[in-house]
């Protein structure tokens, strides 16, 4: 199937908080220690681990051969779409390199394998563990689609499990699932609601297609039609839109009819099965949003007695309104490094972080409003929240009225989380742009003026100030940053 549309490409809400270095003209064997295994292969080249010789994070290397893509730009635009989302269920892309050959993609690992394995493995979920799947799919489907992103290719392959898990374990709570391959991903405007029906191509994976996009006229609801045949399958082990080929597929795709009459459905309750139905509705106006799956019945049911463990939110508790005064009064070069730097920790580092996040984020969109945040402090028994709105604008470094999950997590991550050389080293590299060691100030410059509204710069910050920003951090005065005098100014 092609993998373009017709429709104009439109801008996201906000802008990336990643800072994802692009290492053009370098190979990754410069950076990171690369296992000879391959661990993954696709249609465009391979995927490999590797290990930062700096950090000693481990990431997956993705292999693409250029030769193999018809479109270049394509892929580019799969690179930009991914780096731009920021969301605890969304594989992170952390960085690129480019040779004449390849091409090839640093990504967060995610050690558990696809869903689709996982399935064949288990056969298929009770409902309290479907659900642990399914909110996490949806919460992702609806922030991709609140932010202008049609995936157009929800599968179970196009999901990861973030922990491996050990032969004939079940999921449960801390299983984390993560979306991956924006390769026929497409913007689109968002601004009146729901996107036009005006995407076009017949882009997708036979079972999971909705009727309209083989008609060749749909818009970003057809990945709704997809998370309601995975949860189909995931609740019985087979498609609900089945064939011996494509075109038997198809037929069943177009009738629209969902029978529930298979062994693995009794017991089952209504509830799901209406979410099914709102899912897989053929009529598009009357089929659930993302947003409206999200916050259904049954996964409030599922998870109404589920979210922050009284020992989480005990700990968080403790020094939640000191972490925010704290990261408001650090100047914009430190809160911008704390991004980068909670964009590279893993997830088994930030996970107390990342189920506070999803548990005050009830309208589950992936951002914080203000509202939300101080419902949240009062949930952990925070009852003085008079000065959570200033903080609320302090966190909020892009001026978009919400707090991201990367601008959450650079707020409230422990400070032993982030204080340390081999961290700062990242955060370090994305100033740090010809990597010879050094920031200079046109490199700062460079930086802080193409993000200058992800760092809390207001509009119109003057070159003089962002001048003076960068002698603060230059202490011998010689007109660069050195790593040690980066790590000086973290420290204060």
């Amino acid at each position: 199937m092609a993998t373009s549309s017709s429709s104009p490409d439109m801008p996201t809400r906000r802008k990336s908080l990643a800072f994802v270095p692009n290492n053009a003209g370098r190979h990754p064997e410069e950076m990171y220690d690369i296992d000879k295994k391959v661990v993954g292969s696709g249609a465009f080249g391979s995927v490999k681990t590797g290990r930062s010789k700096k950090t000693q994070q481990i990431v997956a290397l993705k292999y693409i051969e250029k030769r193999m893509c018809k479109d270049l730009k394509v892929l580019h635009n799969e690179i930009d779409i991914n780096k731009s989302m920021d969301h605890p269920n969304i594989a992170r892309l952390y960085e690129t390199f480019e040779d004449n050959q390849l091409i090839y993609i640093a990504m967060e690992l995610c050690s558990g394998g696809e869903m689709f394995d996982l399935i064949i493995d288990q056969g298929h979920f009770d409902e309290a563990h479907a659900s642990i799947l399914m909110q996490q799919i949806f919460r992702a489907v609806n922030y991709m689609h609140d932010h202008g992103i049609a995936h157009r290719d929800l599968k179970p392959e196009n999901f990861l499990i973030k922990q491996k898990l050990g032969k004939g374990a079940k999921i449960d709570r801390n299983t984390q699932v993560k979306v991956i391959d924006f390769g026929i991903a497409k913007r689109f405007d968002r601004s009146q609601g729901q996107g036009k029906m005006n995407l076009t191509t017949k882009a997708g994976t036979a079972y999971y297609l909705a009727p309209e996009v083989l008609s060749g006229r749909y818009n970003e609801k057809c990945d709704v039609w997809s998370c309601g045949v995975i949860l189909y399958i995931l609740l019985s082990g087979s498609p609900p839109f089945g064939g011996d080929d494509d075109a038997e597929i198809f037929q069943s795709i177009k009738s629209g009819k969902i029978y529930f009459d298979l062994d693995e459905f009794k017991g089952v309750s209504n509830d799901v099965k209406q979410l099914i139905l709102h899912c897989c509705c053929k009529d598009v106006a009357k089929r659930y949003s993302a947003q409206q799956a999200v916050n259904s019945d049954w996964l409030k049911l599922q998870h109404s007695e589920r979210g922050v463990s009284r020992e989480e939110s005990n700990d968080l508790k403790c020094n939640l309104i000191a972490k925010f005064k704290n990261f408001g009064s650090a100047n914009r070069f430190q809160k911008a490094a704390r991004h980068i730097i909670a964009h590279h920790l893993s997830d088994d580092v930030l996970r107390k972080l990342q189920n506070q996040f999803c548990s005050m984020d009830k309208d589950n969109n992936g951002e914080l409003t203000l509202d939300e945040l101080k419902d949240g402090c009062r949930e952990m028994g925070i009852l003085d929240t008079k000065d959570i709105g200033a903080l609320f604008e302090s966190i909020d470094a892009d001026h978009s009225g919400t707090v991201s999950y990367s601008e959450f997590l650079a707020a409230t991550m422990d400070a032993k989380q982030f204080m340390k050389r081999e961290v700062y080293w990242e955060a370090f590299r994305v100033f740090d742009l010809d990597q010879n060691g050094r920031i200079t100030t046109s490199e700062f410059e460079q930086i802080m003026q193409n993000d200058g509204a992800d760092l809390n710069l207001p509009a119109g910050t003057s070159a003089k100030e962002i001048a003076a920003m960068f002698k603060e951090a230059d202490a011998d005065g010689d007109g660069e940053i050195d790593f040690q005098e980066f790590c000086q100014m973290m420290d204060k």
